[in-house]
């Protein structure tokens, strides 16, 4: 099950699946869910499409849905 929805502002952490590890730590907003699913052996996963600061485009991610430490609902407030 997603945990984040549209809108919400999240610290990404997309090495979980050593894609776009480049963008760890950075700060996006989501813009939808790609996949609701929860992948066991990635400890909860679910992808979304996050619009990231500072980019002009979209990515894909997926977001750890069991390290909320990583992934915040509200950044801006960490």
């Amino acid at each position: 099950m997603a945990k984040y929805g549209a809108g919400d502002r999240v610290v990404l952490h997309p090495n979980v699946t050593g894609q776009h590890v480049r963008y760890e730590g950075w700060i996006g907003v989501v813009q939808s869910i790609e996949a609701d699913t929860l992948d066991h052996h990635l400890g909860g996963v679910a992808r979304y499409r996050v619009q990231i600061d500072g980019e002009n485009s979209d990515a894909v991610v997926s977001v750890s849905e069991k390290e909320p430490e990583r992934a915040r609902r509200d950044a801006g407030t960490s």
